[in-house]
């Protein structure tokens, strides 16, 4: 891990809660990555088996 990923870890790991480090890293995301949409968070949590927030998203 280089210097630039430790530093990203350790500014989210800053937030207070689970929900505020998670919801800042979403807007980061929306913010810098120009193919941020919600098909491909579907596609990304669909890759990692993350099937509780994928239950979330389409409710």
């Amino acid at each position: 891990m280089n210097e630039s990923e430790t530093e990203m870890i350790t500014f989210f790991q800053e937030k207070s809660t689970p929900y505020e480090q998670c919801k800042n890293m979403l807007e980061v995301w929306a913010e810098e990555d120009v193919g941020a949409s919600m098909e491909n968070l579907v596609y990304i949590l669909e890759g990692l088996k993350f099937t509780e927030a994928l239950a979330v998203l389409k409710s």
